[in-house]
């Protein structure tokens, strides 16, 4: 193949093709996960800390922006996608609910009189 080094092949098409064959493939949009400047910044600095802390060797700073954006493109969907389940679940449960926290009882304009109790 033209392009490609020796020895490597081309990684399989994303998205794979049984998604774009459901979804369509002019419907599928890759996530994109976006970072402020500083969280960005904070999360370098602490993955370089972890690497000093447990790992062999340190990790400098374009090496840990790069495995930074790893992350946010190929696990960050997952605990995304987790996370709007959960908040799904969450609400879908708060709805069921729904009836027991908003009922008002009917007709209490007038007082209803007290009933006796027959022995």
């Amino acid at each position: 193949m033209a392009g490609t080094a020796v020895g490597r092949s081309r990684p399989p098409p994303f998205p794979p093709e049984p998604l774009t064959a459901l979804l369509g493939a002019e419907s599928y949009t890759a996530m994109s996960l976006q970072l402020t400047p500083e969280s960005q910044q904070q999360a370098i600095a602490s993955i370089e800390r972890y690497f000093r802390e447990h790992m062999d060797e340190p990790i400098g700073n374009v090496a840990a922006g790069g495995l930074l954006k790893f992350f946010l493109q190929e696990i960050a969907p997952v605990a995304y996608n987790q996370g709007v389940a959960d908040a799904q679940e969450r609400l879908q449960q708060r709805v069921a609910e729904i009836d027991i926290e908003v009922h008002h009882a009917p007709f209490t304009y007038w007082p209803q009189p007290a009933r006796s109790r027959r022995s």
